[in-house]
């Protein structure tokens, strides 16, 4: 049946032989089950019309569909009711309006008139579900064959005189088809008459859960434990519409428990948390239970009752939402005593739990507990590590981690701090490490030491904001983060001084050969130091983003910064860069750090570098196709525009800040396309003759930003 929910292109083959399966297949079911939509959408089911001159099938194929689980997704009919030029089958388009199918849809949907769908989109979704209905109804009509079925909940009241029939089936699914819930739509201009149609169709949505419940209770009594597994959830359009959990529940119960499932998700976890102790978790892989339950069939209610996690023996993946930080206590122990009996030299009496995947949502502050219990009971076997929390509080050990993570993902909500409410993580031994993800103060807790021991590592990303947002983050005033890592004379420099307990000693001089990503913006943007670059010769995507709230976060690039092996003299501003000095050396692009796979090239917020430095970066990384200097300064837009279109030839987009001027706009071959972005956002200009000597045709765009 995957075939008959793909979403294909109407001018596809996929699309047309999807057609003529249905065709061949309603061809061979009893007449009286083939609605008058579905031989208006398909023509060649009516003998009197040889429109397609269809052959008759050699057998009843019909007999053979043994599982059926349709969905509403796409459009079984030719053509588009909204392209007069494209119309569907003449049979269609006469049907719907002589039934007058537009204003009965219409009337079914009494949230649609103020909601954001378009009446189009109205009629199309509903003669979708419609379709969906019969074509489930007429593919049903040798019920004894059907082994597994997804039935339209609209329609199980049809279903219940067929209970004695279905002999074989195994799985039934209930899909909710609503189009429209209160959510949807403003329900302050709803009309009295709407509201009644509204409070009606409720009233029968219950009556349908209802009779859901009868036909399953029906199925267990008449075939004894034929049916293994029974659900009910939302389908296209509305995916996340869940069955009230009273239903979960009551279904539930009607079942008898898994049989040695290997998932635990969204479509059996009501089935699971009913028969806990009866089920056999030894071949359980993966643990997604449903999001929003706070009932009985909550994760944190079902841990507190009956703890089960340490039952699932092969458990690979698990993804829970908590708000208790003992909850892996189990493997801390189940470690404890592994460890015990290998260093006793005794074989142990049973293997770790060997988890690689967790993902976690906290929604209270973590103590650090919950992250050093997984480190340490999963340590042998644990890859990925996504940890989201309201708040970190810095008790979290990545040491305790064992070196077989590959992947890390910590995020909070903070956005704000002081100095003093962060604790630096020690610095921890991961060496095969691929990726880390910080956001909000674990980007800022996060030692950079670490890297030292991470040469496997492809991403690295620290950022403050939250991901829903963007632009500037929150950095500590200048004179906190001097006191912090023991500036002299406002210098960049590392002092030579013993460091007091919080201050930080980085060398930025790590070897990270495969690095392609970095991304880093707040704090530890201010702080970059171009030499890290020294040791990523294949990085592909770089953004330092030191936007900062207050604005007074200023750094000065100089020439001698982007050099190898010499001390970083990126500077405080006002502080002489003694740039002068190296004039001289200008030519010498061979002794410039090199980055010649780098295509994406971010510096913002306030970054002084002149023309000079602008020709250098742009020298070490000559195949950059995005180059972005927004909040940059100490350069001209002419000069931008000159400098980068001649020496990246392969470049794409550039965005730059600053006035615009009559000299720029009047660029020879520049010519203004208009404005790129929300609210007028940046003035959009492209050469209409693209510069000699270009490795793409790819049309060359330039942006300035107010």
């Amino acid at each position: 049946m995957s075939v008959f929910n793909g979403v294909y292109y109407k001018n596809s083959r996929a699309f047309q032989r999807r057609r003529k399966m249905i065709v061949t297949l309603l061809l061979s079911v009893p007449k009286p089950r083939i609605t008058h939509l579905l031989r208006a959408t398909f023509p060649s089911l009516d003998p009197a019309d040889q429109e397609y001159d269809p052959t008759p099938p050699f057998a009843p194929y019909h007999l053979f569909v043994t599982s059926l689980t349709l969905q509403s997704r796409n459009n079984l009919y030719e053509g588009d009711f909204y392209n007069i030029n494209r119309q569907p089958p003449r049979k269609l388009v006469e049907f719907v309006e002589e039934r007058g199918l537009k204003d009965r849809y219409f009337a079914e949907a009494p949230l649609g008139r103020i909601s954001d769908e378009s009446d189009w989109g109205i009629l199309i979704r509903a003669i979708n579900i419609e379709h969906c209905r019969d074509l489930t109804w007429a593919l049903c009509s040798h019920v004894e064959h059907i082994k597994a079925l997804a039935i339209p909940l609209f329609d199980v009241g049809c279903y219940l005189s067929l209970v004695d029939r279905f002999e074989t089936l195994r799985n039934v699914t209930f899909h909710l088809e609503r189009q429209f819930s209160e959510e949807d739509a403003d329900m302050d201009e709803i009309t009295p008459e709407e509201l009644k149609v509204l409070r009606q169709q409720q009233d029968e949505h219950t009556q349908h859960l209802d009779q859901m419940l009868i036909f399953v209770q029906g199925l267990r009594q008449r075939h004894r434990n034929v049916l293994q597994t029974a659900s009910c959830y939302g389908v296209y359009p509305r995916n996340n519409e869940k069955c009230p959990e009273k239903y979960q529940e009551e279904l539930a119960r009607l079942l008898p428990p898994l049989l040695d499932p290997q998932d635990l998700r969204a479509d059996n976890w009501a089935q699971f948390v009913t028969k806990v102790k009866e089920t056999n978790l030894s071949a359980v892989k993966a643990i997604m239970p449903p999001q929003g339950c706070t009932g009985p069939l909550s994760l944190s209610r079902l841990l507190r009752q009956s703890p089960f996690l340490h039952r699932c023996r092969s458990l690979l993946k698990i993804h829970l939402t908590t708000i208790d930080n003992s909850i892996f206590q189990w493997a801390v122990e189940e470690r404890k005593q592994y460890d015990a009996e290998i260093a006793a030299g005794r074989s142990p009496h049973q293997p770790l739990v060997p988890l690689e995947d967790v993902d976690v949502v906290s929604h209270r502050p973590s103590d650090g507990r919950l992250i050093n219990d997984i480190g340490y009971g999963f340590g042998e076997t644990l890859r990925t590590l996504n940890f989201q929390s309201y708040s970190f509080s810095g008790g979290e050990d990545l040491d305790s981690v064992e070196c077989s993570l590959v992947n890390i993902i910590f995020k909070d909500r903070r956005q704000e701090y002081s100095i003093s409410d962060i604790t630096r993580w020690e610095p921890a031994e991961l060496p095969q490490l691929e990726s880390i993800r910080m956001r909000g103060s674990p980007a800022v807790s996060f030692n950079l030491e670490t890297l030292r021991t991470t040469p496997a590592l492809q991403n690295l990303e620290l950022v403050m904001t939250p991901e829903e947002m963007h632009g500037f983050s929150f950095i500590p005033p200048v004179a906190e983060l001097e006191e912090l890592d023991g500036y002299e004379k406002s210098s960049m420099t590392v002092t030579t001084t013993t460091p007091s307990p919080r201050r930080l000693i980085w060398t930025w001089s790590w070897d990270l050969p495969i690095l392609t990503t970095l991304v880093l913006a707040g704090e530890v943007a201010y702080r970059f130091q171009f030499r890290m670059l020294q040791g990523t010769p294949s990085l592909v995507h770089f953004s330092v983003d030191m936007s900062s709230t207050s604005g007074l976060h200023k750094r000065t690039i100089g020439i001698k910064d982007l050099l190898h092996n010499t001390p970083d003299s990126a500077t405080m501003e006002g502080t002489l860069s003694n740039d002068d000095k190296h004039n001289d050396d200008l030519g010498l692009q061979s002794e410039c750090i090199q980055l010649p796979l780098l295509k994406r090239l971010d510096l913002k917020g306030s970054w002084t570098l002149d023309t000079q430095v602008l020709e250098t970066l742009c020298g070490m990384a000559p195949s950059v196709t995005d180059l972005w200097l927004l909040g940059c300064s100490g350069f001209s837009l002419v000069d931008w525009l000159h400098i980068t279109s001649r020496r990246l030839l392969s470049l794409v987009n550039a965005g730059a800040s600053g006035p615009l001027t009559a000299e720029f706009s009047a660029s020879a071959g520049l010519n203004e396309v208009g404005f790129y972005g929300l609210e007028g956002g940046a003035a959009w200009y492209q050469y209409v003759q693209l510069p000699e000597g270009r490795t793409t045709d790819y049309k060359l765009n330039y942006y300035v930003h107010p």
